[in-house]
């Protein structure tokens, strides 16, 4: 069963937290006060949502990523590394096009998680939300490693401090509202 807690109007989420069955049979069994201007009842189990901070900052990202997308096929990134070669030579034999087709599906799945998990208040969302902080400071930190190592310019380094930024931030973010008496705002 859910435990509830009163907030104040101040401290409150703009979208409601929890699954609509759950407020609805909550509400049906008398367990939540009816929503007035002025205060709330949140759900603390919900408190795994992500707050509003953190889903600007994962739109961020996802909008960073596809900025790097743009830089890695402009600059050839699938003629460079072996296996982004391989990916793209998967999808088409044409690696130009197999390499935006594949850069497409993941910025287009970024942008699933966003407005299907992350923004709706989703109960996965805070875990998509970490895995993608994760796989962009990879990304972005294997983007500046692989640039230092040739000495020089590597496709995609430009857009890896950007990545590195919006992750680490992200990342601080989520790890600050992990605390167990934070509640959504």
């Amino acid at each position: 069963m859910a435990t509830l807690r009163y907030t104040p109007a101040a401290r409150r989420s703009r979208r409601p937290v929890g699954s609509l069955t759950a407020r609805w049979s909550r509400r049906r069994l008398g367990m939540q006060a009816p929503r007035l201007s002025a205060e709330r009842w949140t759900d603390v189990d919900g408190a795994s949502t992500v707050e509003l901070r953190s889903q600007r900052l994962f739109l961020a990202l996802i909008l960073t990523q596809a900025a790097h997308s743009v830089e890695e096929y402009v600059f050839r990134l699938y003629e460079v590394l072996a296996p982004a070669r391989i990916i793209s030579g998967l999808v088409n034999s044409n690696l130009a096009a197999g390499f935006a087709a594949v850069n497409a599906a993941v910025i287009l799945f970024g942008f699933w998680c966003y407005f299907a998990r992350v923004r709706k208040a989703h109960r996965s969302g805070r875990g998509w939300a970490w895995f993608w902080t994760i796989l962009e400071a990879s990304n972005g930190t294997g983007h500046l490693l692989l640039a230092a190592e040739g000495g020089g310019y590597f496709p995609g380094a430009a857009a890896a401090p950007l990545l590195l930024g919006c992750a680490g931030w992200l990342g601080v973010t989520l790890g600050r509202a992990q605390g167990p008496d934070h509640v959504p705002r």
